[in-house]
């Protein structure tokens, strides 16, 4: 005999499964035999097991007994009230990345540009000697032995490409 077994995973998404109990009561396995996954409180769209659905599974499986009444008057719990809906965290913790990634971006650009007071009295060249070292220092050290140095490749007939 079949029966209905309902399960909703942790986007909220509703599992409708339709098993069967095969074997003995001690060495028992259960089938799948229909599986219909739904978006979370949909009140458009098809049901788990229309017509043509539940014409299909009986041609398909001719041993099982399908009691449609009880099936389809299978009690499904409510979503637990204490779970965070997962779309407003995710968008919570988008909007939080995007407000640290803007005010880092502000930092570093007021990090970069040079207060007022530092550049009265300097000419344009100083300033932009002062931004190439600026860069310079950012850079870090110059790259030694051949970790900078770019690989040479040696073509199929054996010479060297420059």
């Amino acid at each position: 005999m079949a029966f209905l077994r309902f399960s909703r995973d942790k986007h909220g998404y509703e599992h409708f499964y339709l098993l069967e109990s095969m074997g003995r009561a001690h060495n028992s396995r259960t089938q799948i035999l229909y599986w219909f996954r739904s978006p979370p409180a949909v009140r458009v769209g098809r049901s788990p097991f229309s017509d043509s659905i539940k014409r299909a599974l009986e041609e398909r499986y001719p041993g099982v007994v399908f009691n449609w009444r009880q099936i389809e008057t299978t009690s499904i719990p409510p979503p637990a009230a204490d779970v965070e809906p997962w779309r407003e965290r995710r968008k919570a913790e988008r909007a939080a990345k995007q407000a640290a990634r803007a005010e880092a971006e502000a930092n570093a650009a007021a990090a970069e540009a040079p207060a007022a007071s530092e550049l009265e009295g300097e000419t344009p060249g100083a300033m932009e000697s002062a931004a190439k070292d600026e860069r310079l220092r950012a850079a870090g050290p110059p790259e030694t032995g051949r970790a900078g140095a770019r690989r040479r490749r040696r073509r199929r007939d054996g010479s060297k490409k420059v």
